[in-house]
Order: structure tokens, then C-alpha cells, then sequence
């Protein structure tokens, strides 16, 4: 409609990755196409198959910029239905060029300083939002993911989302006896 005729490229972080891999496989999301996919941060399982959407022409190509002392991305299947820690682990499917950073946290790739040197001529993101597809993979020196991986018990999942949800209740009756009143005054 706006008469663009390239693909948009896509930067997603932590949650909006989860919400990217949800509209893909969405049927509302079935007719759009996306250039290159930068990942960081992100809590979509590890196991998610990118190469259905590559295969389709859906994507061109996905970099997942995991982080290996992001631990945030850990704790997301335990408090969010679908999710995992492919941010610091990466992903399995071959599709998802995995480039792991030894010491980059949860947000580190968006510090002012590095996501000016990501995109700087010859940075990581430049290089994969500029080379040509065939050679993509070693022009990022990108590495494999974990061979196997395995979503956590589903009964820790449950605990810690009954908790997620109880916890506002039972902090708001807590003030509303008293009890919790004068910690919130001072």
C-alpha cells in the first residue's frame, strides 16, 4: 500500500522476537514477507523452526545474537507460555545463523557504543544485513546451536505462573490489613 517494494529487515529484542516468531506462524501473518531478521535478547524456544519460513520465502535470513550471560532469557519459560532461552543457548534449526557474544547480558547489544559498532560499516549487523545470502553464514562466523534441548518441567512452569499471578493479590491484601502499609510509607 505505501508502494515500498523491499522486504523490511526486522530487529527484535526479548519479547517482541516471541511476538515476531507468533505472527509468522499466525494465519493473519501467513501473506507477509520480511527481508533479514536480526534476533537479540530473544525467549523463543530454541527449537522453533525458522526453516519453514525461509523454505517459504517468508524470510530471507535470521541472525540470533545471543548473549551467553544473558540469564533473563532462562527464567521466560517459566512465565511465559511458548517461550525459552535461545538468546544465551541459540537455536537448533540450521536456518538461524547463532552468533553467541561470551560476555553480552540481556540488553547489552542496545548500549549506545555497541549497537554503534554493530552497525557500523563491517560490524556484525551490517555484514548480515549486507552480504549476499550464499556465504552468509561464515561472513558472520556463524556457529551451531545446541544439538538438543529440552523444555522445562511442566510442572515448575505452572508454579511459577500461579505465583506470577497470585503475587499482586496477596501484596494488595496484605496492604489493604494494614500490614504491609507502613513499608509502603516511608
Amino acid at each position: 500500500a505505501s508502494g515500498i517494494d523491499s522486504r523490511p529487515d526486522i530487529v527484535a529484542h526479548s519479547f517482541g522476537a516471541l511476538l515476531f516468531a507468533k505472527l509468522l506462524d499466525s494465519p493473519s501473518g501467513a501473506k507477509l514477507r520480511f527481508g533479514r531478521v536480526i534476533l537479540t535478547g530473544s525467549i523463543v524456544r530454541p527449537d522453533y523452526d525458522w526453516g519453514v519460513h525461509v523454505a517459504e520465502g517468508r524470510i530471507e535470513a535470521i541472525l540470533n545474537h545471543a548473549g551467553r550471560r544473558d540469564f533473563v532469557v532462562d527464567a521466560a519459560e517459566y512465565f511465559i507460555p511458548g517461550s525459552g532461552p535461545s538468546g544465551r543457548i541459540g537455536f537448533m534449526h540450521s536456518a538461524a545463523c547463532n552468533v553467541f557474544e561470551p560476555n553480552f547480558e540481556h540488553g547489552s547489544a542496545f548500549l549506545p557504543g555497541t549497537v554503534k559498532s554493530l552497525l557500523a560499516p563491517g560490524g556484525l549487523w551490517d555484514l548480515f544485513l549486507k552480504l549476499p545470502s550464499p556465504g552468509l553464514r561464515d561472513g558472520v562466523a556463524a556457529t551451531d546451536g545446541p544439538a538438543r534441548w529440552k523444555p522445562a518441567n511442566g510442572f515448575l512452569p505452572a508454579v511459577s505462573r500461579g505465583m506470577a499471578i497470585a503475587a499482586p493479590f496477596v501484596l494488595g491484601a496484605l496492604m489493604l490489613a494494614g500490614i504491609l502499609y507502613p513499608w509502603f510509607r516511608s
